[in-house]
């Protein structure tokens, strides 16, 4: 299946999967709000959790930067590399397959001056949960395993995504390098969340971009009719 990442300058049609994010408005609203953040062109980018590639598609393209995107999926990176091959990138981009807490642990390599990243955030789920489907392959989870397993992540010692983003930063960021996550604040606390484990790790926010985007743009049909709060945080070190 393929699905389309319309930005303000040209639309993509991207290969896509069911047990993939298939709908694109967090990279749309990312795009649209790019120039409102303290970023420039031909950045060295890890994006983490990069999907199909949307984010590192129109920062290839229309950012002249070079991306190395990183996920746990194998079937979003298979569409990943198709969409790189398609859109004739192989020169700036690169996808990984891999689980990003074993990749941080034996990294060695080129510092990045962004890392980008569209995390699950949770604060209510608890890691033995989460656990139930984490042995099974993506291609045997049905859609509602699928879902909660991949927007719910922890790893087995309990640390989520944000951990491991910002522990990678604090090694592996450029000098004057920043982190950008790209979430809808589903709960209240969200953003608190967000702000207290970049503090941890010796972080601050830098500059917020607020906005709403629908339900049907992030493909969940039980809030189609829903405008959903989402943020564009950019942070750097303390």
């Amino acid at each position: 299946m393929t699905s389309e990442l319309k930005t303000d300058q040209k639309t993509y049609t991207l290969e896509s999967d069911k047990y993939v994010c298939n709908k694109f408005g967090l990279a749309e609203f990312f795009a649209k709000n790019y120039k409102e953040l303290p970023l420039k062109k031909k950045l060295e980018i890890l994006d983490v959790g990069c999907g199909v590639f949307p984010l590192g598609i129109f920062l290839c393209e229309q950012e002249d930067c070079n991306v190395t995107g990183i996920d746990i999926n194998k079937i979003a990176i298979d569409c990943a590399c198709k969409n790189i091959e398609k859109y004739h990138l192989e020169n700036k981009a690169n996808a990984i397959w891999f689980d990003f807490s074993v990749f941080t642990k034996n990294y060695e390599g080129k510092q990045f001056d962004l890392i980008i990243s569209n995390p699950p955030i949770d604060t209510k789920i608890s890691a033995q949960e989460i656990a139930k489907f984490s042995n099974e392959s993506f291609d045997k989870l049905n859609d509602e395993k699928y879902s909660f397993l991949t927007n719910s992540y922890h790893s087995k010692i309990g640390k989520d995504l944000c951990d491991y983003i910002f522990e990678f930063a604090e090694k592996n960021l450029a000098k004057d390098g920043k982190i950008v996550l790209v979430f809808c604040m589903f709960d209240s606390d969200d953003n608190d969340y967000i702000l207290q484990k970049a503090k941890q790790f010796n972080f601050q926010d830098e500059v917020s971009v607020d906005g709403y985007i629908s339900g049907k743009d992030i493909g969940i049909q039980s809030l189609y009719e829903t405008q959903i709060h989402t943020k564009i945080t950019c942070f750097k070190r303390l």
